[in-house]
């Protein structure tokens, strides 16, 4: 069900070729990094709206994940494209969802971003793409949101499990869900029950409302990058191997660069 798997330079680490990935995903946790990391090497290169929308928050740890996950965001950006992390301009697109604006090298880049306390992840390609990640220790209420909120057969496959593994079933659907929403463009309390996954081989994708018809030829992965989390993506690639077409590694503490 589940598949398994430096410096800044003014020149892209991931050439554009047909041998490329189709996408670029790249981890960290954020808890691993120091408050003093963070502040040397990543905020700096992050744009005055961004610095102030970390400031918002009243709590510190919050502030911390905000800063590793738009630190992320910029550096596999910069890394992939070929520029500086500060060089990238941002806005948002009609339904919100946040796009590349400048420099002009990189406008025809996507990007998507999830975190959650401990771990932020940041997807890459030239394709659009949604990516989402979840602790597969969160509590989930009860077995009543997936009756809500998903179809009957994914509610009764849930429901089928072993207590023990619904919770973990759960985040398996939600975050399939919330990838394909994100890489639409949609929010996520829209068209939750409209479509339907198949966890029963390769990820498959029914739709159940026209409405939610998708627009682009979605294909969908899953990885666990470490015990206690789960990471799922929506992406177009045509390549006949999918595993092969992700380019999925962790991120680490050498990987951040001053910006200047």
């Amino acid at each position: 069900m589940i598949l398994k798997s430096r410096h800044y330079k003014t020149e892209p680490k991931i050439r554009p070729s047909s041998e490329s990935p189709s996408a670029v995903i790249r981890y960290i946790d954020p808890t691993s990094i120091s408050s003093h990391t963070l502040n040397d090497h990543v905020l700096p290169g992050l744009s005055p709206e961004e610095q102030q929308n970390m400031r918002k928050f009243s709590n510190a740890s919050l502030a911390h994940v905000y800063l590793a996950a738009h630190g992320l965001k910029r550096s596999v950006l910069a890394q992939t494209i070929g520029c500086l992390p500060n060089e990238l301009q941002f806005e948002s697109a009609d339904r919100g969802k946040p796009m590349v604006s400048g420099p002009a090298m990189a406008t025809d880049w996507h990007f998507n971003l999830s975190h959650t306390h401990a771990l932020v992840a940041v997807a890459v390609s030239r394709q659009p793409v949604g990516i989402d990640v979840e602790n597969l220790s969160r509590q989930v209420p009860d077995l009543d949101i997936a009756k809500r909120y998903f179809s009957r057969r994914e509610y009764q496959h849930i429901a089928a499990t072993i207590p023990g593994e619904q919770a973990r079933l759960f985040l398996y659907y939600w975050t399939l869900k919330e990838a394909f929403l994100k890489a639409e463009g949609w929010g996520l309390s829209q068209r939750l029950d409209a479509v339907e996954f198949d966890l029963s081989g390769a990820i498959g994708l029914s739709v159940l409302d026209s409405a939610a018809q998708p627009t682009q030829a979605w294909r969908f992965w899953q990885k666990q990058p470490n015990n206690t989390h789960i990471m799922s993506v929506a992406l177009v690639t045509d390549a006949p191997d999918l595993q092969r077409a992700i380019d999925c590694q962790p991120w680490h503490l050498a990987d951040w660069q001053p910006t200047h």
